[in-house]
């Protein structure tokens, strides 16, 4: 599954029901910054820019989590040209 967001502030949100979630994505030049909510709480920004593509990269991780559904939200803050999410 992929997702494009071209747009700063435009977001992906993602609903999951487990203890665990990793944002597995990549980094390249044509990526930024992008802001990780977790159940609508900011956990960090993560920087997805590099000048060498770098494909598989684990972006986020967060484990522990109490049992039941939770959320995960990325929005596009600062990026040359999009926020793309192509594996969950």
């Amino acid at each position: 599954m992929s997702t494009i967001r071209k747009n700063n502030g435009e977001y992906v949100q993602y609903t999951f029901v487990g203890p665990s979630i990793v944002w597995i994505g990549e980094t390249e030049n044509s990526e930024g910054v992008v802001s990780v909510y977790l159940d609508g709480i900011f956990q960090t920004n993560v920087n997805c820019f590099s000048t060498t593509r770098i494909t598989q990269q684990r972006l986020f991780t967060a484990t522990n989590l109490s049992p039941g559904r939770h959320s995960l939200k990325l929005v596009k803050r600062r990026a040359r040209t999009w926020l793309w999410t192509p594996l969950w």
